[in-house]
């Protein structure tokens, strides 16, 4: 199965950078499970270590979480968790915050 990876600035509604506020798309998600905003969005390696861990039947964000950080120590994977959200949403950061791509 091939993970969708999606910027972390591609969310619903208005968004907010050091730079500028800018509308972008809604959110559609492409793939059965959690919809995964990967930052740095642009660092294919951390993308395919996403991928493998998803394709060996992660369910739970603490548990990717885990598992990136035997190669990333300082990954996060942060649950949106908002009541009216019918999507499941994860942001997964490489570095335990969020960065520019290159």
């Amino acid at each position: 199965m091939r993970l969708q990876v999606e910027p972390v600035h591609a969310i619903r509604g208005a968004v907010a950078s050091p730079r500028t506020l800018r509308r972008v798309e809604p959110l559609r998600p492409r793939r059965k499970g959690p919809a995964l905003f990967l930052n740095p969005a642009d660092d294919l390696a951390f993308a395919r270590e996403v991928e493998r861990s998803m394709d060996e039947g992660v369910a739970e964000a603490a548990e990717l979480e885990r598992r990136l950080r035997s190669v990333y120590p300082r990954a996060v994977v942060r649950p949106r968790d908002l009541s009216s959200e019918p999507n499941v949403v994860w942001y997964v950061y490489r570095d335990g915050h969020w960065v520019a791509s290159n």
